[in-house]
């Protein structure tokens, strides 16, 4: 007789019900085959429903730059200098807080860089600047690198911004600024830190 935990499994197959001692190693065959057909259906079911959970793709981005950005307490100056070192190029790109018109009644903060830039390869910026001491309680060394995304309208600049704010944290609303038509920043769900920068017609320091 079949063995009773084998009767699902042999449904469908053209198998006496009382299979002789002979036939016994080709009714193991037809159960190890019908076994791996069984389990790639379900390794497919899974998948399929592991799909549906996906958000819809999207089509691919296109911004302008994707560049990294560092934060320091009061060393922005002295490590940018040593990544011009070791990278070379053009000078460093410096605007200081003073310049902007920050750092209060306190010279130490004015002196401090608010933006440096320098160029890394044919497309990508290494940038930093110092974080002053009103907006220092959350610093911390490996927590000090940001990804900025230059996006190439306020569409997109508003799209990827409420994206990767979503389930995290907006640490700047995306808004108008000094220097672009639309900046934010936010902290991912995963926590990573992300600046959003729409520069448009803006121009800094022009009225």
């Amino acid at each position: 007789m079949t063995d009773p935990r084998h009767e699902d499994a042999l449904d469908g197959l053209d198998l006496p019900e009382i299979a002789p001692r002979d036939a016994w190693p080709k009714a193991r065959v037809a159960l190890l085959e019908r076994e791996k057909v069984l389990t790639r259906e379900r390794r497919r079911s899974r998948w399929s429903r592991a799909r549906r959970t996906q958000p819809p793709e999207r089509e691919e981005t296109t911004m302008k730059q994707v560049n990294p950005y560092l934060n320091f307490r009061g060393q922005t100056e002295e490590a940018f200098a040593f990544y011009h070192s070791v990278f070379g190029g053009d000078e460093p790109s410096i605007v200081r807080y003073r310049d902007m018109g920050m750092g209060g009644t306190d010279d130490r903060e004015g002196d401090l860089i608010a933006h440096v830039s320098i160029r890394l390869g044919a497309g990508t910026l290494l940038m930093g600047s110092d974080i002053t001491d009103a907006y220092a309680g959350g610093f911390s060394v490996g927590s000090n690198v940001q990804i900025y995304l230059a996006a190439d309208d306020a569409a997109e600049a508003h799209r990827l911004f409420e994206a990767l704010a979503a389930g995290g944290k907006v640490t700047m609303p995306l808004e108008r600024t000094a220097w672009a038509e639309r900046f934010g920043s936010c902290i991912d769900r995963f926590g990573v830190h992300w600046m959003v920068d729409y520069t448009g017609e803006v121009r800094f320091g022009q009225a």
